[in-house]
């Protein structure tokens, strides 16, 4: 059976470099990394490879909040979507809401 979601910076992100995530749901609350190579240079590379696949990100939730909303204790920087079958009209809910809200036409954007 094919997975539906996949989490963590290293296997998002080889899904999006593979083209095999439909949409990338990252947290904007990561924490910084003063060294090079570190977790701020990975998100960048994974909103990087995303734009170039055309692969679209939504900036959601908490780590916290991420992970409950996963069934998962752990806290998650980032999950993607694989397979949209049986959810397309959450999925192209998700892609609308976030469009309006990026450009400010959003009940919720005062």
């Amino acid at each position: 059976m094919r997975r539906r979601v996949s989490s963590g910076l290293r296997e998002v992100h080889r899904s999006v470099r593979t083209r095999d995530a439909k949409l990338v749901v990252v947290t904007p609350n990561i924490e910084n990394g003063p060294s090079e190579g570190g977790l701020d240079d990975r998100v960048q590379a994974l909103l990087k490879d995303a734009k170039a696949n055309s692969i679209p990100v939504v900036f959601a939730l908490t780590r916290n909040r991420l992970g409950r909303a996963l069934s998962k204790t752990m806290r998650m920087s980032a999950v993607c979507v694989h397979d949209v079958n049986g959810v397309f009209e959450d999925y192209m809910a998700i892609l609308e809401a976030a469009a309006a809200l990026r450009l400010g036409n959003s009940p919720h954007c005062d």
